[in-house]
């Protein structure tokens, strides 16, 4: 079914501002939004500035010209709307794997947004009509492959365009609608383009910046429950804290390593794990006096990861809340001015860089998995975390050939899309920025990172457990062991080999809404 519209709606204003969690929000599911009055204004001042220019006779691409390398033909007035029907014909070749209903509501929702700014010329009428449908839950089709980033995403937002004049497919309460049969079912008038709106809707970032909004929020929480792992890891491997000490943070002031030093100190505090010195701890255990690196650099390497994150989260940041296509309509100085604003090179870079981090995470996350499950490593814990007959019980040992498997598909989407650059159109688009492909593998970078990151939570818990056992009298983090007990809801303790392969699947999804997050 769909999801409720909100009894409040949400007003925007001219200046109004999009994070990434609102954003996400409006993604997630559907809202109903009004214009404000501002808003209204200098949209009608817009489409009244363009209707006025096309009347005088003036040059204005896509409305008045042909698109791409035929902006030298003429069209004429009266095929305006037929115009923007076959743009939207013509770029409808999209391939691969469907966007998520999340996706492509983000993404649709996100164009309203940068459409209600009021610099593209779409007619107030028709961005209400879309707004309409978009809090009626109606969601585009839309294949993830064909666009290039360059007149920003050209082939997504054609196909929402399509479906939303009842020309292409929708999604509606979990079912598929073809063409006109959903408007026609619920009375509700599909869209007909008129002169430049169809440009006006196809001609920006909205899915890049979508795909990469979604990955970013979903790389903050997965960075969150990576630097959590790593403190459970520090418990379970009695770290000295002394390299989490927050001076060297003043020494090497990076916000990340900064970030990370006040987090780990923040949770350790009740851990008879954590010591400053190695003159008192598991002389059990022969051990050297210094962590491994996976242990002793946290700061550093995860306090690296954030400082990328957040240089990614400003730039998707600010391309939410640009005007991107072209022309651009200046209400205030009534000027139309053609450029490049669809470029999506800064989103391309920015997707490149979040790809570095959530690969860098999961290379991160198997290094800490091959230790703790390595027996010559873990400062005493069993290989594989078995806690039966070693031999006749193998314990984590598949999971750990996982983990390895997924790093290496990692790695292998590792390549920068922002460089990968092929001319196209008639070399009218002689240099392309791929930033559609950077989100869409950011993507996957995202599900592939949850799985490891899945693996690594199930041993730890063992791991926890087995400590338990062994030093019964030394008392884990009160934060470790909340977290064992949401864990254990999906995830039993393993004391027999079974399968498990549904339970990393049932934790990756877990992280991936936060639920493991602590808190």
């Amino acid at each position: 079914m769909s999801e409720k519209v909100l009894e409040k709606k949400i007003k925007w204003h001219v200046d109004h501002t999009l994070t990434i969690k609102d954003l996400v929000k409006w993604g997630a599911s559907a809202h109903e939004i009004e214009l404000s009055a501002d808003s209204i204004k200098k949209v009608e001042k817009a489409r009244t500035i363009l209707l006025e220019a096309l009347a005088s006779g003036c040059w204005i691409y896509g409305s008045s010209s042909g698109f791409g390398p035929l902006a030298g033909q003429k069209i004429d007035q009266s095929e305006g709307a037929m115009h923007q029907q076959h743009l939207l014909y013509h770029l409808a070749t999209g391939v691969g794997e469907q966007l998520s209903p999340v996706q492509s509501r983000t993404m649709c929702v996100l164009r309203l947004f940068q459409l209600s700014r009021g610099y593209a010329g779409i007619s107030y009428s028709t961005l209400s009509q879309l707004l309409n449908l978009y809090s009626l839950n109606v969601t585009p089709v839309v294949p993830s492959l064909g666009s290039v980033g360059a007149s920003g995403d050209l082939t997504p937002l054609a196909h929402a365009g399509l479906a939303m004049s009842g020309e292409y497919k929708v999604a509606y309460e979990g079912g598929i609608w073809e063409g006109k049969s959903w408007f026609e079912q619920v009375g509700f008038a599909p869209i007909r383009w008129k002169e430049g709106e169809a440009l006006a809707y196809v001609n920006g970032t909205a899915c890049m910046t979508a795909l990469a909004t979604i990955s970013c929020f979903q790389a903050q929480k997965a960075w969150r429950q990576s630097l959590f792992h790593t403190f459970i890891m520090g418990e379970t491997q009695a770290a000295f804290q002394e390299a989490w000490n927050p001076l060297l943070g003043e020494a090497k002031p990076h916000p990340g390593q900064q970030k990370v030093l006040s987090l780990l100190i923040a949770w350790g505090k009740g851990s008879d794990w954590l010591s400053s010195s190695p003159k008192d701890h598991l002389q059990e255990i022969p051990r050297l006096p210094q962590d491994p690196y996976t242990i002793r650099c946290i700061p550093q390497l995860l306090g690296a990861v954030w400082d990328q994150l957040t240089y990614v989260e400003e730039v998707v940041t600010r391309e939410i809340n640009s005007a991107s296509g072209n022309p651009t309509i200046f209400t205030e100085t009534e000027e139309i001015i053609h450029g490049g604003n669809f470029n999506g090179q800064s989103l391309a870079f920015a997707a490149d860089a979040l790809t570095q981090a959530l690969v860098y995470m999961g290379v991160y996350a198997e290094r800490r998995i091959a230790r703790m499950t390595d027996p010559h490593l873990n400062l005493g814990l069993p290989a594989y975390m078995v806690r039966g007959k070693l031999g006749l019980q193998s314990g984590l040992m598949g999971a750990q050939v996982t983990a390895s498997a997924l790093v290496a598909q990692l790695r292998s989407l590792a390549t920068p899309l922002a460089i990968q650059s092929i001319p196209t159109n008639n070399n009218n688009q002689d240099i392309v920025s791929m930033g559609t492909l950077a989100a869409w593998r950011s993507h996957q970078c995202v599900e592939l990172l949850m799985q490891i990151l899945a693996i690594e939570a199930i041993l730890l818990a063992e791991a926890v457990e087995i400590r338990q056992t062994q030093f019964s009298l030394k008392s884990f983090a009160q934060i470790t062991c909340d977290w064992k007990v949401k864990l254990r809801r999906k995830c039993p303790a393993i004391l027999t080999d079974r399968p498990l392969s549904d339970e990393i699947q049932a934790i990756a999804q877990e992280i991936e809404e936060g639920l493991l997050l602590p808190s």
